[in-house]
């Protein structure tokens, strides 16, 4: 404090400074010499006195005043703590301060300390904190005359490192139970263990104490975050993988019962065992006959086949999951039975188209082919290879024995024997002109026709012609006959055909003889007389008949 200088007037010779009332504040003296008040107070406070000056002659004059001491600067150190951690033993700070004045304690006058942190009076804060959070608190250092300094501190209780323990097993089997132990290291209190990231595989849960179990429902690879929280909240995280692989799946039956092809096939339902959820039935190699199915939702193998043959397929159930399970087997569908109608067929004519005859067949499957496998027909008929008809115009006769088959879309047949009979057709012969002639007179050549035969025709007559004609192996009848051949003839002309049917007529003609009219010439007609003239007729039988063939 000061220095200060009291000083006095109207003294005599040299004064002399007292306190004559009241006290100075420790520390703080007043010079009897110099009349200066000065030093350091070591109290506070308002401290009233009375300076006396007193001369050589013992004359005094005082003054009255007070003197007040204030607290000084307390400065608290530092000015800040370190963080601490929950659970973990937090590092001794020991607090200090400047400025104060004699023995200083040490307190929270403000905020409050994490439990398990004190400040001692000394100063020193430490403990083991067993919650976090930021702590505001102010402390106080009060010296000895109850001065005080303070500073208010943040302290920071931190979590602490939280870590948890590898997942074990790592591996699980869908539809099959599982079950792993989490545990971590560095939480305080009691720790609850959650998922935060990713997905647990359906069917599998993790309890709050840490216990991962269930029956896995789905397959693949799980990636997930778990989280450990403590009594504080404090928290530690790990990521796992949890992968959850096929089980085993059984398909049965282990062998099918044959079918027939066109016949309902008597419906057959594979079955599993291992898989999970939902069953999806497929072929995963191999082809069914066409007209069979196997149903995806209930594998039930039906349906009505339309090919013959072994099928070789392997039956694939698939779980929700596309898990699977195959079976290998082999499907025989064998030929149905083919009849073939009619038994027999009508007879035809050769050179008349025939009526037609249609085969028809029960029990093929899909487009049925037709074909002859023995026999020949008659030239000029055709089976159609389509529609089964018999049909066209024979140009043979005879008896014509063929085996008809029917041949569906699988190759499977079906046959019928049946005797095709052509017979002869009605063949008419007739002459193209008229036929006679006279003696030693050509004739004009008569050609002979037919209708009904087939093929090449021959011609032969039978019975005598009159000398000097001739009929031809080509129906021609033609020539001159000779003198003395008149007369009355009866032949028979027959045509017979490439097939050696044969049709004749028979016809009577006459041949004349050469005759004569006279007499040659005749008398003359003389205008206005009467005229008669008797023609005699010679070379003939008689009677005669006359008339006019030519003039007037």
């Amino acid at each position: 404090y000061g220095p200060v200088a009291f000083a006095a007037s109207g003294t005599t010779g040299s004064a002399t400074w007292t306190v004559t009332a009241g006290a100075l504040p420790s520390g703080v003296p007043l010079d009897p010499a110099t009349g200066v008040l000065s030093g350091t107070p070591t109290v506070v406070g308002s401290f009233p006195f009375t300076v006396t000056a007193t001369d050589s002659l013992a004359c005094r004059g005082s003054v009255a005043v007070t003197l007040v001491v204030g607290c000084p600067t307390i400065s608290v150190s530092p000015v800040a703590v370190p963080n601490g951690t929950a659970g973990v033993a937090y590092p001794a700070t020991t607090l200090t301060q400047t400025g104060g004045v004699g023995a200083v304690t040490w307190s929270v006058t403000n905020g409050t300390l994490p439990d398990g942190i004190s400040l001692s009076p000394a100063g020193v804060l430490s403990g083991t904190s067993m919650v976090v959070g930021s702590f505001v608190f102010t402390a106080t250092a009060t010296d000895s005359n109850g001065c005080s300094g303070s500073r208010i501190y943040v302290l920071p209780i931190l979590c602490p490192t939280v870590s948890l323990g590898a997942l074990s097993p790592a591996t699980a089997t869908a539809g099959v139970a599982y079950a792993a132990t989490l545990t971590q290291m560095g939480g305080v209190g009691t720790t609850t263990f959650a998922v935060t990231g990713g997905a647990l595989p359906t069917g599998v849960t993790l309890s709050p104490a840490g216990l991962l179990s269930g029956s896995p429902l789905v397959t693949g690879t799980f990636g997930f975050t778990v989280t450990a929280t403590d009594a504080n909240g404090c928290t530690g995280t790990q990521g796992y993988t949890l992968t959850v692989v096929c089980p085993t799946i059984s398909v049965s039956p282990a062998a099918l019962a044959g079918g027939t092809a066109g016949v309902a096939y008597a419906p057959t339902a594979f079955t599993q065992t291992g898989g999970v959820g939902t069953i999806t039935w497929s072929l995963a190699a191999g082809a069914l006959p066409s007209g069979m199915t196997l149903d995806q939702a209930t594998g039930v193998l039906s349906g009505t086949p339309l090919q013959t043959g072994s099928f070789p397929i392997t039956v694939r159930a698939t779980d929700a999951n596309g898990c699977t399970g195959d079976r290998p087997v082999t499907l025989v569908i064998a030929c149905p039975t083919i009849a073939v109608d009619p038994a027999s067929v009508p007879a035809g004519t050769a050179g008349v188209a025939y009526a037609g005859t249609t085969f028809t067949q029960t029990g093929g499957v899909g487009t049925i082919g037709w074909s002859l496998v023995a026999g020949v027909l008659p030239n000029g008929m055709t089976l159609d290879a389509v529609t089964g008809l018999l049909s066209g115009t024979p140009l043979q006769t005879g008896t014509f024995p063929v085996t008809v088959r029917a041949t569906d879309a699988n190759g499977c047949t079906g046959d019928r024997a049946v005797v095709l009979t052509i017979q002869c057709p009605t063949i008419l012969v007739a002459p193209g002109g008229p036929l006679g002639g006279v003696e030693g007179t050509a004739i004009t050549p008569v050609t002979f026709g037919q209708t009904g035969g087939v093929g090449g025709i021959a011609w032969t007559s039978a019975g005598a012609l009159p000398a000097g004609l001739a009929f031809s192996a080509g129906g021609v009848l033609s020539g001159t006959p000779d003198s003395g051949t008149a007369g009355l003839y009866t032949v028979t002309f027959t045509a017979t055909d490439a097939n050696g049917c044969v049709g004749s007529t028979q016809i009577t003609f006459r041949i004349c003889p050469v005759v004569t009219v006279g007499p040659v010439p005749i008398a003359a007609f003389l205008q206005g007389l009467p005229y008669a003239e008797t023609l005699a007729g010679g070379g003939g039988a008689g009677p005669y008949t006359f008339a006019v063939s030519a003039g007037n």
